[in-house]
């Protein structure tokens, strides 16, 4: 009996690890102007392709960038998914090589990236 307990209790702790937010250094970014802004979308397009170093905000999305685009932002809070769908979707617009440059970076054999953007549609 005690064993059946401590292993639910073993495997809801493992579920909820699973599916906790990821942790950024500023989940309140500004991507609106971040994005206007050919300077600064450069230089975190820079960061994110390993072109130049990362500033502490930017190598903090940057750690969650490939898991997220794999799991389709599973673990991703509104705001995340919020800030992924605004940099992309200008990145697309403004600098489209450089979006196909980011793509090819993090999906490769072009297996995430549509199930990606689907789940981060409309935030």
């Amino acid at each position: 009996m005690k064993s059946s307990l401590i292993l639910c209790v073993l495997i809801g702790a493992s579920i909820a690890a699973d599916t906790s937010f990821y942790t950024t250094a500023d989940d309140n970014l500004d991507m609106e102007s971040l994005i206007k802004d050919p300077e600064r979308a450069e230089a975190y397009l820079d960061c994110f392709l390993g072109k130049k170093p990362c500033d502490a905000i930017a190598a903090s999305y940057l750690r969650i960038i490939p898991d997220s685009i794999r799991t389709g932002c599973k673990r991703c809070n509104p705001l995340q998914k919020h800030l992924a769908n605004t940099f992309l979707s200008g990145l697309r617009v403004l600098m489209p090589a450089k979006y196909e440059e980011f793509v090819k970076k993090f999906d490769p054999k072009g297996i995430y990236m549509e199930n990606f953007l689907q789940k981060v549609k409309g935030y």
